[in-house]
């Protein structure tokens, strides 16, 4: 795995000057232009799931969820929807949620019994980044954590080295009312679109992909987008290839795991690759989570 080595500017990113990391070009995302996204293919797979709770076109969202295009996105700072199922959106089969903690707005989708963010975390931490350190990156793919920052402790607590083996389904980085999946959590979206040895081009958005390849048909909504990540030294060279997932769950003081979107058919769910110390994206799950005093431990 080729990688290029972080910059020392990265450090000046990731500072609480970051907050505000849209950029002017993010709003032509966002624009109509992004129906041209839409494939014909995608269409009959979408009609054939039933895996989304829907009934005659309309969608029973959780509390605190709002109905697609309820923000104002001249008010609010809304992640670009250029990416997502066009179709699903146009129905307004998407939910949507703010985040009061920086008035970020994401798009939301239930697949089977969950209702998960349909866009990856943006929110600024101490230590989470963009992928090379480029912001424009974080329009796109949200920000990258690491384990222990996504799970809303320091790294001298749950960081490498340290154990923080009780922390599956806690709140950590995500908003107020979502939290951090743990492997339960994909377990059962795997269980929901058929099982994790087809679930990947369900999965994956229709466009934004190294090539057709990777692109995936996106059924019902999740549009996973290949933000790559980082080892703890340097960035992966896999931008536009791989899409990874930090879960809530841990293997040991050394290793979290997480979840890796590719090419292939089947969902790769790892956890001896990388350290706690690599940065990877974060989905949020709905449902309150807890974030218990820390036992940690070397």
């Amino acid at each position: 795995s080729s990688s290029s080595l972080r910059s020392s500017s990265s450090s000046s990113l990731r500072s609480s000057s970051s907050s505000s990391l849209r950029s002017s070009s993010s709003s032509s995302l966002r624009s109509s232009s992004s129906s041209s996204l839409r494939s014909s293919s995608s269409s009959s797979l979408w009609r054939s799931s039933s895996s989304l709770l829907l009934h005659s076109g309309n969608v029973n969202f959780p509390a605190g969820v709002k109905s697609s295009g309820y923000y104002d996105c001249s008010v609010y700072d809304c992640v670009s929807t250029a990416y997502l199922n066009q179709e699903i959106l146009d129905n307004g089969w998407y939910g949507e949620i703010l985040d009061a903690r920086d008035n970020q707005v994401y798009m939301v989708v239930i697949i089977g019994d969950q209702t998960w963010m349909a866009q990856n975390l943006n929110y600024v931490t101490a230590n989470s980044m963009c992928y090379e350190d480029d912001t424009s990156n974080c329009d796109i793919y949200g920000r990258l954590y690491t384990w222990a920052d996504a799970l809303g402790k320091s790294e001298t607590e749950c960081g490498r080295g340290y154990s923080c083996p009780d922390l599956e389904g806690v709140q950590g980085v995500c908003p107020s009312g979502w939290h951090v999946p743990s492997n339960a959590d994909w377990n059962e979206l795997w269980t929901s679109v058929g099982g994790v040895d087809s679930a990947s081009p369900l999965l994956k958005s229709l466009s934004g992909w190294y090539s057709a390849s990777y692109t995936g048909s996106d059924v019902y909504g999740f549009a996973v987008l290949p933000g790559s990540g980082y080892n703890g030294s340097s960035f992966y060279s896999s931008i536009l290839k791989e899409g990874v997932f930090w879960t809530s769950s841990e293997k040991n003081s050394i290793y979290g795991d997480y979840k890796t979107f590719n090419d292939d058919l089947n969902v790769y769910e790892k956890s001896d690759v990388a350290g706690k110390d690599g940065a990877f994206s974060i989905r949020c799950v709905y449902g309150a989570g807890t974030l218990p005093s820390s036992s940690s431990s070397l």
